[in-house]
């Protein structure tokens, strides 16, 4: 495993009109690639006559622990990681034969739900002007968590690393330790960190749920909380947009989620079969 991840995939077809696709993958904010054959953005290129880049960001605990705002390890690094993308795009599209005013931001589920985030962060609006955000927005409740949720699985983390003992339930650590901390977990192979950050997320009892997300609030990527921007209308506007969904898209992970309580899926019959159906009994809830 190598942390050194921050690049991107562009495609440029012979002929185009200099507008620009920037997608943002989707996987939790814990997995996922912009090299994903999946992914390959040279056929949409020549089919639109567009440029198309795909950006990379760091995932799961490299891109979202959390251990305080006056800490270097302050939450969104993941977030920052995209913007720094899309700056660079709008500097240097021009090289490629883009506009960088003609840039359109799309993704899914993660990927959507960033590309929501960057209406909110002050920095990223000047870097697009039209997105497409296709099964999540930064306000679903997976996506966001405030930031004493997200520290208390940083220290979970630091401990199964061996970098807290076990014995302290602390919430907040002195600066000095956190420091200290840090300093041991800048130590941890990245395949351990990866592992045991798995470890965490798979402790977590309610469906939905991914341990290592954006934080809600911070001073550096939303500057400022934002729900409270949704709300109070601090966003950017005049921006043309599409949102889209699947009929049913949530279907497929039933069973992912509700495994444990005895839900299957059968593939070899039909999603409307009774088998299939994931119904809900009092008696069992009761």
């Amino acid at each position: 495993m190598d942390e050194d991840c921050l690049s991107m995939n562009i495609w440029v077809p012979r002929q185009h009109d200099g507008t620009v696709m920037v997608w943002i993958y989707g996987g939790g904010f814990s997995s996922g690639s912009p090299s994903l054959d999946l992914y390959d953005g040279q056929v949409l290129a020549v089919m639109e006559k567009t440029i198309v880049i795909n950006i990379n960001y760091r995932l799961g605990a490299f891109g979202f622990l959390y251990f305080g705002d006056d800490t270097p390890i302050n939450g969104n690094m993941g977030l920052v990681d995209q913007q720094i993308a899309l700056k660079w795009i709008y500097e240097n599209i021009e090289y490629f034969g883009g506009d960088k005013n003609r840039v359109t931001l799309f993704g899914e589920s993660a990927g959507g739900a960033s590309a929501t985030a960057h209406l909110f962060a002050p920095e990223s609006w000047n870097y697009f002007n039209k997105f497409i955000c296709n099964s999540g927005v930064i306000l679903n409740s997976w996506a966001t968590k405030p930031k004493n949720f997200i520290k208390n699985l940083s220290l979970k983390l630091a401990k199964k690393v061996g970098c807290i003992p076990h014995d302290n339930n602390d919430v907040e650590i002195k600066m000095d330790r956190i420091n200290s901390i840090l300093k041991c977990m800048a130590e941890v192979k990245p395949n351990v960190l990866q592992e045991k950050a798995n470890e965490v997320s798979f402790s977590l009892t309610h469906p939905m749920a991914f341990a290592f997300v954006p934080i809600e609030e911070d001073n550096h990527f939303f500057k400022g909380n934002v729900f409270d921007k949704f709300y109070s209308q601090n966003f950017k506007k005049n921006v043309s947009a599409i949102f889209g969904t699947v009929t049913d898209e949530g279907t497929y992970w039933l069973p992912y989620y509700l495994y444990d309580t005895g839900f299957r899926f059968n593939h070899t019959v039909s999603a409307e079969d009774v088998s299939n159906q994931a119904l809900i009994s009092r008696w069992v809830i009761k």
